[in-house]
C-alpha cells in the first residue's frame, strides 16, 4: 500500500485514553495504523463512561454522558470526511447525542465499530425501557454510513436489528504475539511442580462468568489444582465483592488467587507459561483475543459455546467447548484435560498450529489496512 494516498483525508477517531479491554486495544492500535498510513486523523480521546447500571441513576449517567460527548464532537472540523468510533463509548442510547452530531457533522460518513453486543436492553428491567432501547438501536444503526464487526456472530447481531447487509463488513479484530523473548518453560524454576495451573485473563466483569468458574473449581477435588485470575477487579467492585465472597464459602482460599491487571507483559508471559489449562467462561464475547493469545502459548483451551468462540476454538480439536452459566460442564471439561497430558498437548499443539498459519491475517497491521480500505 502506498503510504502517501491517504495524506489528504481526514478521519475522525474516538479513542480511549486508557487500555483496559481487547476492544480498546482495537481501537488503539487501528489509531496508531492511521497514523504510520499518513492519514490526517484527529483523536477525541475518551474515557470510560456509564458506571450505573440501573434505576434513577442510570438515566442521569446517561443523560450527562450525552452532553459530555456533545461537547467534544464540537471540536470536529466540518470538512473531515469521516467520524470512526466504537459503539461502547457512543452507544445508541445516546439518543441525544446522536441528533446533536447530526447537525454538527452534516454529511459527514460515519463508521461504527461494533465489538459487542451487550447493549442496555440487555440488563433493563421493565419492558418499556427494553422496547425504548432496542428502538434507538434500531435506528443508529440504520442511520450509520458503514457498521464494522469484530466477528460473524456480531455481524448477524447487528443484522437482526434490520441493517442493509451490505453496510455490514466482518473485520476481526488484531494480535500480534509479546516482542520481548520468552524464557523457555523449562527454565522456569517451579517448587510446586505437582500443582496443575489453570489460568484466566480478562476483566472481572459478569459477561466473564467468572462465578461459574469458581463453582466448577470448587468441583475439583484435588487441592493441588489452582486457579490464576489475572486481570482488572475495579470496573465492577460489586461483582469482584461477590467472587471475593464465592471464594470464601466454597473454601477456595489459597487454591484461587486474583492477581489484578497485570501491565508488565513478561509477568504475563510468565503465566501463560506456568499455566496448563486456560479458560474463557464468558457468557458473551464479541471477539476474545485472550484466546489467540493463548493458542499462541500452546494452552490447550475450555472456552463457553457462546458469541464468536466457536469461529476461533474448534470443539475436541484446539481446546473444549462448553454450555455457558453451566458449573458442571466447565468442571468435566476442566477435569478431562487435568487428568491427560496426552489431550492437553493434543488440543495446545493444535492451538499453537493454528495461530501460527493464521498470524498474519490477525496483525494489526493487516486490520488496519482493511479498516481503512473499507471506510475510505
Amino acid at each position: 500500500m502506498d503510504k502517501t494516498q491517504y495524506r489528504h483525508r481526514r478521519i475522525v477517531m474516538f479513542v480511549p485514553q486508557e487500555i483496559h479491554t481487547g476492544g480498546d486495544r482495537y481501537l488503539v492500535e487501528i489509531f496508531k495504523y492511521f497514523q504510520r498510513q499518513k492519514v490526517l486523523v484527529e483523536p477525541i480521546y475518551l474515557v470510560h463512561n456509564t458506571k450505573a447500571k440501573h434505576g434513577l441513576k442510570l438515566a442521569v449517567d446517561c443523560l450527562l454522558t450525552n452532553f459530555r460527548f456533545f461537547y467534544l464532537i464540537r471540536q470536529i472540523d466540518k470538512l473531515s470526511s469521516v467520524i470512526f468510533f466504537e459503539d461502547f463509548y457512543l452507544h445508541p442510547r445516546l439518543w441525544l447525542f446522536n441528533i446533536l452530531a447530526r447537525l454538527i457533522t452534516g454529511q459527514m460518513r460515519t463508521v461504527i465499530l461494533v465489538q459487542s453486543t451487550l447493549f442496555y436492553h440487555n440488563i433493563l428491567n421493565h419492558r418499556w425501557a427494553k422496547w425504548l432501547d432496542e428502538w434507538v438501536v434500531r435506528i443508529f444503526f440504520r442511520q450509520a454510513s458503514l457498521i464494522l464487526t469484530n466477528s460473524e456472530f456480531t455481524r448477524q447481531e447487528v443484522l437482526s436489528f434490520g441493517k442493509d447487509p451490505n453496510r455490514v463488513k466482518v473485520i476481526y479484530c488484531g494480535y500480534e504475539d509479546i516482542l520481548t523473548p520468552k524464557p523457555k518453560k523449562k527454565q522456569i524454576i517451579r517448587e510446586d511442580k505437582d500443582i496443575r495451573r489453570i489460568l484466566f485473563v480478562g476483566q472481572c466483569v459478569r459477561v466473564k462468568g467468572i462465578e461459574f468458574l469458581l463453582r466448577a473449581v470448587s468441583m475439583l477435588s484435588d487441592r493441588r489444582i489452582m486457579l490464576n485470575v489475572v486481570g482488572n477487579t475495579t470496573d465492577d467492585s460489586d461483582y469482584f465483592t461477590i467472587l471475593r465472597h464465592t471464594v470464601e464459602a466454597l473454601n477456595l482460599q489459597g487454591r484461587v488467587i486474583f492477581h489484578g491487571h497485570i501491565s508488565n507483559r513478561m509477568m504475563l508471559v510468565q503465566f501463560y507459561q506456568r499455566s496448563d489449562v486456560f479458560v474463557l467462561p464468558s457468557l458473551s464475547e464479541g471477539f476474545g483475543s485472550v484466546l489467540l493469545e493463548a493458542m499462541s502459548f500452546g494452552l490447550p483451551i475450555v472456552a463457553t459455546r457462546v458469541g464468536s468462540i466457536p469461529e476461533l476454538v474448534r470443539d475436541e480439536e484446539n481446546g473444549l467447548l462448553v454450555l455457558p452459566a453451566n458449573s458442571e460442564s466447565l468442571a468435566d471439561a476442566l477435569k478431562r484435560l487435568l487428568d491427560s497430558e496426552k489431550l492437553r498437548q493434543r488440543l495446545g499443539t493444535n492451538g499453537r498450529n493454528f495461530y501460527q498459519a493464521n498470524r498474519g491475517f490477525y496483525s494489526w497491521d493487516k486490520v488496519g489496512e482493511r479498516i481503512l480500505a473499507s471506510i475510505m
